[in-house]
This record gives C-alpha cells, structure tokens and sequence, in this order.
C-alpha cells in the first residue's frame, strides 16, 4: 500500500519524469539499442514487436516508481529529509539512471545530504548525465539548487 508521502511524492515526481520519458506502446530500441516500452521500461521481458496498452504501461510506471522509492529509503535514508521537489530530482534520476547510476554522484549526494545547495547543483552538471541530457540535467539542478519545480 502507498503511504500518503509516497502518493504526494509521486504526484509531484510523476509530471517531472514523464515529461522527459515518452511513452511508446509498442517495443523500440533507444539509443543504446536496448529494448523499451511504456514510459521506459526496459528489462528482460521487454522483446521486439511487443506492445502494451496506456493501462498496461501507466501500471509499470507505477510499479517502477514504487520500487525506486523503496530501493532509495534502504540506499540514501536521509533522502527523505530533503523537501518533496528535491526528493522528486532524487527519484527522477533513480528512474533515468537506475539506483547505481544515481549512486555514483557520490558527491553531489554528500552536497545533498549536509543541505549545500550549490555544491549539489554544481556537482549534478560536472557528470556524462548533463552531456547526454543536459536540458534534464540543468533542470533538476535547477531544482535542487532552488528546492522549486520549474
């Protein structure tokens, strides 16, 4: 069941992520050839000539969500410390990213952790993250240098 914080997390967090994710009902392969559907679900039951319904992809979406808030609780407990559009940045990169990709900001996330602002900004745009997707990348530093969504 999802607690209160985790549905008020996601209403804020879902607009972010989904306005960088497409959604495409039928299975392509992104840039690094792999294949994905929905709103980015890429795993090992995602094949070629595979597709899914709004339903079905809102689902996963929601699943995906789900588990990267809890993979988060148990990997950055202090995360949920941080104020709700902060938290949504946190949780956007996790589903860009993945948990490991977004463990390896190791000092963007100290900057985090000790409330500086600006170092977290800073560090977030000195990343291959901010080369492949610099519009993502500027905006939720934005955001976590401000505590604002756009």
């Amino acid at each position: 069941m999802t607690s209160a914080a985790d549905a008020a997390l996601l209403a804020l967090a879902a607009p972010l992520i989904k306005g960088e994710e497409a959604c495409r009902l039928s299975a392509y392969q992104d840039t690094r050839g792999v294949w994905t559907i929905g709103w980015g679900r890429a795993d090992a039951g995602v094949h070629p000539g595979m597709t899914c319904t709004q339903d079905q992809a809102d689902a996963w979406f929601e699943v995906k969500v789900a588990g990267l808030i809890a993979q988060l609780d148990r990997a950055i407990p202090w995360w949920r410390t941080m104020s709700p559009p902060r938290q949504a940045v946190l949780l956007d990169m996790a589903y860009q990213l993945g948990l490991a990709g977004l463990l390896r900001f190791a000092k963007a996330l100290s900057a985090m952790e000790a409330g500086d602002w600006r170092a977290a900004h800073d560090e977030m745009l000195v990343s291959a993250w901010d080369c492949q997707t610099p519009n993502r990348a500027q905006a939720e530093a934005r955001i976590m240098l401000t505590g604002q969504m756009a």
